[in-house]
């Protein structure tokens, strides 16, 4: 937690262990009075809970912000549920990037009348122009920026779902190396899955699927 000024920041980390996938697999909903959420999201909150509400007391904001990423973005929606009770101080902002369903229909529509308008992500445009602002700073400070997508992009999958969706992903990553000027996205090999020449030959084969942009020919 960051405390600035009148505010606190509350930043929530992403997945880092083989424990957090596990709490990112468990997908049994619990419920609440005001609809269901994630059991696993939720039980790997509540352990901070507690600690978060002394912080958040012992400095005693006017206002909070809630984040996050990846599971780090589940547990910001699971912290600004449970902070929007008690004796806490308003919730002025949540934004969660690469963050996964968390909530059910019913407590989604009671997070939306809690959360109207404090729900924070930026329109497309918007978006776009930070990633060429941090290209620009990039560029200024000499810094080389480049992409390693996740390890479920797999270009040689036998699933052609996982392939598909792998080509999906790397067209929208180059997409955004351009905006910031990466030179390199990096990417896992995947595995020979029983036959090293056709796993070899499968991952050229869907390497040529990716626009010029993708390739790094353009």
């Amino acid at each position: 937690m960051l405390a600035i000024e009148n505010s606190a920041i509350v930043l929530l980390r992403g997945t880092d262990d083989s424990e957090d996938w596990g709490q990112n697999a468990s997908f049994l909903s619990l419920k609440t009075p005001d609809g269901a959420i994630h059991s696993g999201f939720h039980n790997a909150y509540q352990p901070l809970h507690i600690q978060i509400e002394k912080l958040l007391h012992r400095f005693n904001p006017k206002r909070v912000w809630i984040t996050g990423h990846s599971l780090g973005g589940a547990l910001a929606i699971v912290a600004s549920y449970r902070l929007t009770s008690g004796d806490n101080p308003p919730i002025a902002g949540v934004m969660t990037f690469g963050q996964p369903m968390v909530v059910g229909s019913g407590l989604k529509d009671f997070m939306k009348s809690k959360l109207d308008g404090k729900y924070v992500l930026p329109e497309v445009d918007e978006i776009i122009r930070r990633f060429k602002e941090c290209g620009k700073f990039a560029k200024k400070h000499r810094l080389r920026t480049c992409f390693h997508p996740d390890q479920f992009v797999v270009l040689n999958s036998p699933r052609l779902d996982v392939v598909e969706k792998s080509v999906q992903e790397l067209e929208y990553q180059a997409e955004v190396a351009e905006w910031i000027g990466a030179d390199v996205i990096n990417i896992h090999g995947g595995g020979a899955y029983g036959d090293k020449p056709k796993a070899l030959a499968d991952f050229a084969r869907n390497l040529d699927r990716l626009s010029a942009r993708g390739r790094s020919d353009g």
